[in-house]
């Protein structure tokens, strides 16, 4: 289990491994995918059925971690978390055929509950939440129970990958 906090400059850094507990989607689903297990690309499909009961995104230390990393603000000015890629679904397209996705199961928007409880943990604190991810650059203002409700996060652009990224045809 990793995570861990550091202090510097007043700025609280919360630093967690976000992908080792996340239930993967192979033979878990009630619901079979076309291309990829882990890709929705059906547009008619109910993304409420993809939040499938008892999934995790992280491990139930580090969301007691995060809890109280949040609300412990001894030496502490601002707060921030660290992480490996943010928790939404950003990419619109997959592969070289360009699907259509609805959503990303890969993602850490996915599973909803987890990734709202991840959310919900880290918004008490005010911290912004910083990513470095293989995909998709992003500046998001996260929401939870509506748009704009939970804090904001930015991962930097990947500077070594051959993933297509930057692009958005619709």
């Amino acid at each position: 289990v990793f995570y861990t906090s550091m202090n510097y400059g007043r700025i609280g850094l919360a630093i967690i491994e976000d992908r080792k507990f996340k239930s993967g989607c192979a033979n878990l689903l009630p619901f079979k995918t076309r291309n990829r297990a882990d890709h929705i690309n059906d547009p008619n499909f109910d993304i409420s059925k993809a939040d499938v009961e008892g999934l995790n995104l992280l491990g139930e230390r580090q969301l007691a971690f995060l809890n109280d990393f949040s609300s412990d603000w001894t030496g502490h000015d601002m707060k921030a978390v660290l992480s490996q890629t943010v928790f939404a679904n950003m990419a619109t397209h997959h592969g070289d055929n360009h699907f259509r996705l609805i959503a990303d199961l890969d993602s850490n928007g996915w599973p909803q509950t987890g990734r709202n409880k991840a959310l919900d943990a880290i918004r008490k604190g005010f911290a912004f939440m910083i990513a470095g991810d293989q995909h998709l650059p992003t500046l998001v203002h996260h929401g939870i129970d509506e748009w704009g409700d939970a804090g904001y996060s930015f991962v930097v652009p990947a500077i070594a990958n051959f993933y297509q990224r930057a692009w958005f045809p619709e």
